[in-house]
């Protein structure tokens, strides 16, 4: 909406004076402007008050923006309840971001709900919600597992020219989630994502080279994906890449980059960054040896679902390091891990201790 008035000429002036006039979209593209920066110094306050405007002559596009600052308290002083209302309002006036919004805050704890609003938001056009939906689906979260339904709205999201969604198929492809797996579909379609700008896309894609799976294996191309996926945000890319680093694959060895990367990754909330930083604390890489430390960062990984951590973590339990030894719980925490699916921890928890 931002670029096509910049197209036309306009500025934040003209929009703020047609705002005045009494067009709704006027006023959400001078909130636009205030709250970007746009030609205009950030001002949060003047972007919720012009979005405000706008939403009390009916554009629901404006309640959304305004609820948004409202339930991150930008400009404001933070009310996620008052949010929820206006989404909810914005959504059933047809606005597929508010109906995303309202998707987002009930995933996880009411995934019956976040599927009805992602199912709104997708159908709707919100393309960010299409592959959001297609998990829930996949995993049988607040309601019916339909892999091949699944599968269907990420093909759909990514003939539909949208990063994610080929990711999403890339993802299907891999593990054969309402498809025979391809891994050379796989890789091609985790190539696409990662062109067309999803980080997540790059950093499967490195998964793919480093373990020569639908591609040729080879180590120089996982640490350029990978540092693209860290730049882009992507917590996974950026914990892989800490891994060639600690590894010397494709790259110099490095244990302070490791570290440096593993505890970003970590204090963003990244259960195998956690997990990973635990190992240079049990083995003193880059850092002094802190078994303490290591189990409680093993700790973090395995309640994250991470299954080394698990695996770890009912090894230092199991020998007393860092901890008191207790056998019968190191055995809980094997049991964990070889739940997520790590073999090791499926032996280990067989083995007299």
């Amino acid at each position: 909406m931002w670029l096509l008035s910049l197209a036309l000429g306009a500025t934040p002036a003209d929009a703020q004076a047609a705002c005045k006039g009494g067009s709704a979209k006027a006023c959400v593209e001078a909130g636009v402007a205030y709250e970007g920066g746009y030609d205009v110094p950030v001002d949060l306050k003047r972007a919720a008050d012009l979005y405000k405007e706008a939403c009390g002559m009916g554009l629901p596009s404006g309640c959304t923006s305004f609820a948004w600052l409202a339930e991150h308290g930008k400009g404001m002083k933070a009310d996620v309840k008052g949010a929820v209302a206006l989404y909810e309002q914005a959504c059933e006036d047809e606005d597929p971001r508010a109906c995303n919004n309202l998707a987002r805050l009930a995933a996880g704890s009411d995934d019956a709900r976040a599927r009805t609003y992602y199912e709104k938001a997708c159908s709707g056009g919100y393309k960010d919600a299409c592959p959001k939906l297609g998990m829930l689906w996949e995993f049988g979260r607040g309601g019916p597992k339909d892999p091949g339904r699944a599968y269907a709205i990420y093909r759909a999201s990514c003939d539909d020219h949208f990063a994610n969604g080929c990711t999403a198929v890339g993802h299907a492809m891999r593990d054969g989630v309402g498809i025979a797996p391809d891994p050379l579909g796989a890789a091609g379609h985790f190539d696409i994502g990662c062109r067309h700008g999803d980080p997540l896309g790059c950093s499967l894609l490195g998964d793919m080279h480093k373990d020569g799976e639908g591609v040729r294996q080879d180590d120089a191309p996982p640490v350029q994906l990978y540092t693209k996926a860290c730049d882009g945000g992507a917590l996974d890319g950026c914990t892989s890449l800490g891994t060639m680093a600690l590894m010397g694959r494709g790259t110099a060895l490095d244990e302070r980059k490791a570290l440096a990367l593993f505890q970003r990754t970590c204090d963003a909330g990244h259960p195998r960054g956690c997990s990973n930083l635990g190992y240079l604390y049990e083995h003193g890489k880059a850092v002094a040896k802190d078994p303490s430390r290591a189990w409680s960062l093993y700790d973090t990984g395995c309640r994250g679902g991470h299954p080394m951590g698990c695996t770890n973590l009912g090894l230092l339990t199991a020998r007393g390091e860092g901890t008191d030894k207790d056998v019968p719980e190191a055995r809980t925490y094997f049991q964990q891990a070889c739940t997520l699916g790590d073999r090791n921890g499926c032996e280990l928890g067989e083995k007299a201790w």
